[in-house]
């Protein structure tokens, strides 16, 4: 059985570490599968999927994103239909929908 973290947060979102940061500890620790779901905005799931590509890594990344709906609730979305959603109309989305977030 593989071994995975779904829910990482980069320096790009509200995380501190960078792409190559998350990409190297996953490497080291023997993780088989990430994904990078930082809090509105899927850029840095993209670009951590090309950086592992890139560098031939063996961990599998997932795009997601985290959204947040209302006061009481998050949800982590493993974003593979949003992936193809935004990149078929717009190969660069400046971030995801928003308009359903409740107020901070």
């Amino acid at each position: 059985m593989g071994r995975a973290d779904l829910q990482l947060h980069s320096d790009l979102g509200d995380g501190l570490s960078s792409l190559d940061a998350i990409l190297d500890s996953a490497e080291q620790v023997g993780l088989d599968v990430i994904a990078l779901t930082d809090h509105d905005d899927i850029h840095g799931a993209f670009a951590l999927r090309d950086l592992a590509a890139r560098r031939s890594s063996p961990v599998q990344v997932i795009t997601g994103v985290e959204d947040f709906f209302d006061r009481r609730q998050t949800v982590a979305q493993i974003a593979v239909k949003l992936e193809i959603c935004l990149t078929q109309g717009d190969p660069t989305p400046a971030r995801t929908p928003t308009t359903a977030r409740g107020a901070p």
